[in-house]
Order: structure tokens, then sequence, then C-alpha cells
């Protein structure tokens, strides 16, 4: 997958080949580059206050954001790390909840 947009100069190129789970957005005028993308999800576990992501990004984000698919109170991030994060929210749950995530690493 290739795409330009010219008009502001954003170039965005496939690293993974098919999936498109790791792009590179590159704003040739200098202003911003995002070096890598990933997304995904995670489940706190019923009761539970925290999950370890495994994010595959290769390197630490620079960004994460996250959204539950119920309300678990304030949600933060901890250990961000080259290969994983900890997503911790300040409510618990009797049931399991799903978390989707993305991460960017700004070059």
């Amino acid at each position: 997958m290739g795409a330009e947009l010219e008009r502001n100069k954003l170039t965005l190129e496939d690293q993974n080949g098919t999936d498109g789970n790791n792009a590179t957005i590159v704003n040739t005028s200098g202003v911003l580059a995002i070096t890598g993308i990933k997304v995904g999800t995670a489940t706190i576990a019923a009761n539970g206050s925290a999950v370890t992501v495994t994010h595959g990004l290769g390197t630490t984000p620079t960004i994460v954001l996250f959204a539950p698919s119920q309300n678990l109170g304030n949600l933060t991030y901890a250990t961000l790390g080259a290969t994983t994060f900890v997503i911790n929210s300040s409510a618990t749950t009797g049931t399991a909840t799903i978390v989707l995530w993305l991460a960017m690493k700004l070059g």
C-alpha cells in the first residue's frame, strides 16, 4: 500500500507488506513524522485493574491512546517500553473489559 497527498506532502507506506498495521507517515515539510503505528485490543480481566499490552512497535511509543468498551474510571498507562506497556484502571467491573489501543512513535 502506498499513497501520497501532495497538498500536505504526506506519504503513507505499508512497512509490513499487506496488513497496514505498521505504517510510516512522513510529512516531508518536516513538521511531523509518525514512524510507526500499531493498534489492537487488550482485555482487562473481570475484577482486574491492569493489563500488559505487547504492542509490537519495536520501539518505545511516543503516544499511547486507548478506549475501553465500558466504564473503568480513569485509565492511565505506565511502563512504556520497546515491546510492552501497561494499561491501569481506577475501577473494576465484574466482567472482562476490552480496551482498544493505539501506539505511535513520532520521529
